[in-house]
């Protein structure tokens, strides 16, 4: 990458108006951000993007939490009792407890 960053000629040779100061200029920030990019990967503790999470609801307060209770039907109440019934059947492999 740095060598990629460093083949960008930098040299502004024509007149001005022609665009090249405006070439070198782009050249020299491309060739500056691949340097902060490189080192970012290398040492981002100190150089890489700060990652900062928040968890607050709205207005900086609570996050809100909303509890539902659902009832089940006859035939869901069923097979979650077999299903217990299986589990309480099931031998644990060794070394679980």
């Amino acid at each position: 990458m740095l060598i990629i960053a460093d083949d960008i000629p930098s040299k502004a040779t024509c007149a001005p108006g022609t665009g090249e100061a405006t070439a070198r200029v782009m050249a020299e920030r491309e060739r500056i951000n691949t340097r902060k990019f490189f080192i970012s990967k290398i040492m981002p503790r100190m150089f890489g993007d700060k990652v900062q999470q928040e968890t607050t609801g709205a207005g900086g307060g609570a996050i809100k939490t909303e509890t539902k209770a659902i009832e089940l039907t006859p035939e869901l109440k069923a097979e979650l009792h077999k299903i217990n019934e299986i589990s309480m059947n099931m031998v644990k492999p060794e070394g679980i407890e």
